[in-house]
């Protein structure tokens, strides 16, 4: 240790030390409290006269004025960066999970990747999870935008977080189908109107559940997807195809053949 100073109040002491450190210490407790750097060995230290600012001198040929206090550090942090702190950087500097989320910066809005965080774990079924992390922003700002990417200002974190794990429960259920898990699937697209009563499943979706329900001899359970394609996409030859298909594995003979020769003709 190459100087010592205590601060104005006697509460708290500096080192410059060899080491290329200034360090603080709580006077009473001898807690280390923060550690400033130079790229080499620090000669002397100084606190200014009201406690707030702290100057040390290096071998690097540097002097170096450093806030003292926390809440000036956040202030000047919060004053360079004019934002909060990502999604990504809070778990990674606050080791702490987004459900417990502040805005370090207490003038400034939740960033935006907050929300955005959320959305992703609720596309990829990590409902609670999401619904958890919308909560926590609305409870850090009572106006926040749920869903900024519609018109309409969303604030009910669990009807967001449904609506967007939506969509991937269909494309999962698309997945099991294609692997034979013809029950499963129904049961994801089920799930999926369910978590979103707005939700618009596409005819090709549905045409995906029928096609492979036919494949795996479930033709009868899968009959209300091909008619749901239909309707959406009446002149769809691949999704016309699928439903005779599935008619003339459940008996309905007129009505495959109907069907098969409107494809034929849309070919010719």
């Amino acid at each position: 240790v190459n100087a010592v100073a205590f601060s104005p109040d006697g509460k708290t002491i500096a080192t410059a030390s060899y080491d290329k450190t200034t360090r603080l210490w709580d006077a009473e407790t001898g807690k280390e409290l923060a550690t400033l750097n130079h790229e080499y060995r620090v000669n002397a230290v100084a606190f200014s006269s009201d406690g707030k600012t702290i100057a040390t001198a290096s071998k690097d040929n540097t002097a170096r004025l450093h806030l003292v206090r926390t809440e000036d550090l956040i202030t000047e942090a919060c004053r360079r960066l004019s934002r909060n702190l990502t999604a990504e950087e809070w778990q990674r500097y606050m080791n702490s999970g987004l459900d417990k989320y502040e805005r370090t910066c207490e003038e400034l809005p939740v960033h935006p990747s907050l929300i955005k965080e959320a959305k992703n774990k609720a596309t990829s079924g990590e409902i609670k999870e999401a619904i958890s992390i919308f909560k926590r922003a609305q409870e850090l700002d009572e106006e926040i935008d749920l869903d900024p990417d519609t018109e309409t200002i969303e604030k009910d974190p669990k009807v967001v977080g449904n609506k967007f794990a939506a969509p991937g429960k269909v494309e999962e259920g698309k997945k099991l189908a294609k692997q034979g898990k013809i029950e499963e699937a129904i049961s994801l697209y089920d799930e999926a109107q369910k978590l979103d009563s707005e939700l618009e499943i596409a005819a090709d979706d549905w045409g995906e559940l029928c096609k492979f329900g036919s494949l795996n001899n479930q033709a009868k359970d899968v009959m209300f997807a091909c008619e749901k394609a239909v309707k959406l996409s009446p002149n769809n030859g691949d999704i016309l195809h699928s439903r005779g298909v599935a008619r003339a594995l459940t008996g309905d003979y007129q009505g495959a053949s109907t069907k098969v020769r409107f494809r034929v003709r849309n070919s010719c």
